[in-house]
C-alpha cells in the first residue's frame, strides 16, 4: 500500500522530492500515533492511523500468550481490518487520482502547492543594427566584486531553498510537532505545565530541530547536484566564478534559510505562550536558541555539502550523509564507545536553562567544542572548494589536481590555520575530559558497580 503512493505521487508529479516528503510525512504520522498511543483512551484511534498496521497488530495481540502468538494466525478483524481498510482507500484514491490526471505530453511536472494563472506576456525584442550599440561590460576580479558576486548568488540560493515545496512542507510538519508536544506537556504530571519560556525552547520547539535538520540533509544534494540534474553544469564552469563563489554562496543561501526556519519556530512559541496567557517572556532564551542552532547548523551544512561535493552520485551522497549524522552515532550507543570525535557536531554535556543556574558551568565548554567542529568541517569546504566540479572531470583527484586553489600560497595558509584550529581545540578537550577528569565509559562505570555489589553485598545486613 505504501509502495502505491510512493510510485503514483512520484510518477505523476516527476519529481523525486516527492518520495522524500511522502516519507517524511508518513514518519511524522508514525510519531504522532506513537506519541499519542501513550494515553490508553487513545490506543484505539492511534492504531488505526499508524501507517504500517504494525500497532494495529500488537493491539490485538497485546495479552496473547506465547503459545498463541506461535501457533495463532493473523485476524484481520476489528482494529486491523479498519487499518488496512484505511490505508487501502488511501492507496487506491491517490493510485486513481494519478491514473486519470497522469499523461505522457507532461514533462518534468514540478510540483506545485499553489496555482496562478499566469497570463502570457509577449516582450517585444528590438534588434540592433550594429555592434557598436550594444552596451560594452568591463569585467572586474577585485575582492569587492568577487563579495558582491557571492553575496547576490546568495540571496538566489536562499530565495531558492526558502521557496522550496520540501522547506514549505518541513516548516509546515515542524509547526504541527510543536503543536503536539505542547499538548503533552501535562502527561508526566497531573498540574498543568505553565508555558515558560525555558519549558517551551526545550521541549517544544526541540522538535523542529528534527525537520530542520532533514531538510539540511536532503536540500544540499539538491543545491550542489542541480546544475548537474539541470545540464548546465558546463555553462556554470564556463562562467568567471571562482568555486570559493559558487560553493560559499550555496552554504549562506542554506544557511539563512535554517535561519527563517529557527525564526519561524521562535515566533510561533512566542505566540503559543501568549495564547495561553503567559507574558513574561524571556527573549534572551530564544536568541540563544537561535544562535545555538546557527552554530549547530553550520558544521552540518558545510559537512553536508562538501561530502555532496566529492561524491560522484547524489544518492550516494545521502548514504554517507546518513552515515555520520544515523548509523554511527546508533552504532556508537550501541558499542558504547565513549570518544567525542565519534559523536558528530556534539557539545559534550548538555548547558540546558534553570532559573536558578542560568546555563550552568557546562556552557563554559560548549565555545572549545563549536570552535574545533567549525574547523574541521572548515578544512572540508576547503578540499571541496578545490574538488568543486567544473568541466567533464569527474574523480575527485583529479578535480583538485587541475583547480587553481592546488598551489594557491594563501590557500594552503588556511589550511594550517583551520588544521591547527581543529587539533588545537580537540587535543585541549581531549585533554581535559580524559587527562584530567579521567571520565569512564559506559562499560567501565558498569563493571565497577558490579564489582562495588559484590565486594559489599555480605554486609547489608549488619545495620
Amino acid at each position: 500500500l505504501l509502495g502505491a503512493i510512493f510510485f503514483s505521487l512520484t510518477t505523476y508529479l516527476r519529481n523525486t522530492s516527492v518520495a522524500y516528503i511522502v516519507a517524511i510525512v508518513l514518519m511524522v504520522i508514525q510519531i504522532a500515533t506513537s506519541t499519542i498511543s501513550s494515553d490508553i483512551e487513545n490506543k484505539t484511534l492511534a492504531a488505526i492511523l499508524e501507517p504500517t498496521g504494525t500497532m494495529a497488530l500488537g493491539l490485538i495481540s497485546e495479552y496473547w500468550s506465547p503459545s498463541e502468538k506461535n501457533g495463532n494466525s493473523i485476524p484481520l478483524t476489528g482494529v486491523l481490518l479498519q487499518n488496512r481498510l484505511l490505508w487501502l482507500f488511501v492507496s487506491l484514491l491517490i493510485m486513481g487520482f494519478s491514473y486519470f490526471k497522469f499523461s505522457f505530453s507532461q514533462f518534468l511536472q514540478p510540483l506545485s502547492l499553489f496555482k496562478f494563472n499566469k497570463k502570457s506576456q509577449e516582450t517585444n525584442l528590438e534588434l540592433n543594427n550594429s555592434i557598436e550599440s550594444i552596451q560594452k561590460i568591463k569585467s572586474s576580479f577585485t575582492s569587492k566584486a568577487n563579495f558582491q558576486k557571492t553575496w547576490y548568488l546568495s540571496i538566489f540560493e536562499f530565495k531558492k531553498a526558502s521557496n522550496n515545496v520540501f522547506f514549505i512542507i518541513m516548516v509546515i510538519l515542524s509547526i504541527g510537532g510543536m503543536l503536539l508536544a505542547s499538548q503533552f506537556l501535562d502527561a508526566i504530571y497531573d498540574p498543568p505545565t505553565y508555558l515558560v519560556t525555558y519549558k517551551v525552547v526545550e521541549d517544544v520547539l526541540v522538535g523542529s530541530n528534527l525537520f530542520a535538520y532533514i531538510f539540511i540533509l536532503f536540500y544540499t544534494g539538491t543545491c550542489i547536484w542541480r546544475e548537474r540534474e539541470c545540464k548546465i553544469s558546463e555553462l556554470v564552469g564556463a562562467s568567471p566564478i571562482s568555486n570559493a563563489s559558487l560553493f560559499a554562496s550555496k552554504f549562506l543561501g542554506i544557511l539563512f534559510s535554517f535561519l527563517l526556519f529557527k525564526i519561524i519556530a521562535c515566533s510561533f512559541g512566542i505566540i503559543m505562550q501568549l495564547v495561553s496567557g503567559f507574558t513574561n517572556i524571556n527573549f534572551v532564551q530564544y536568541f540563544v536558541f537561535i544562535l545555538r542552532g546557527i552554530l549547530f547548523g553550520s558544521v552540518t551544512i558545510a559537512g553536508c555539502l562538501a561530502i555532496q561535493t566529492f561524491s560522484n552520485n547524489k544518492f550516494l551522497g545521502f548514504f554517507l550523509i546518513l552515515v555520520g549524522t544515523i548509523i554511527l552515532p546508533i552504532v556508537v550507543s550501541l558499542f558504547e564507545w565513549d570518544l567525542f570525535l565519534l559523536n558528530f557536531n556534539g557539545d559534550g554535556a548538555s548547558a540546558d536553562y534553570s532559573d536558578m543556574n542560568g546555563y550552568g558551568i557546562n556552557f563554559i565548554q560548549f565555545p572549545f567544542y563549536r570552535i574545533m567542529w567549525m574547523s574541521l568541517c572548515m578544512l572540508l569546504c576547503l578540499f571541496a572548494v578545490m574538488a568543486f566540479a567544473r568541466g567533464k572531470e569527474k574523480g575527485i583527484f583529479q578535480r583538485i589536481r587541475l583547480s587553481a586553489y592546488f598551489v594557491n600560497k594563501q590557500y594552503k595558509l588556511y589550511f594550517l590555520i583551520f588544521a591547527l584550529l581543529g587539533i588545537g581545540f580537540g587535543s585541549y578537550i581531549f585533554y581535559q575530559e580524559k587527562v584530567l577528569q579521567s571520565s569512564k565509559s559506559p562499560k567501565t562505570r558498569e563493571k565497577e558497580a558490579a564489582d562495588f555489589e559484590k565486594k559489599y553485598k555480605r554486609y547489608q545486613y549488619l545495620l
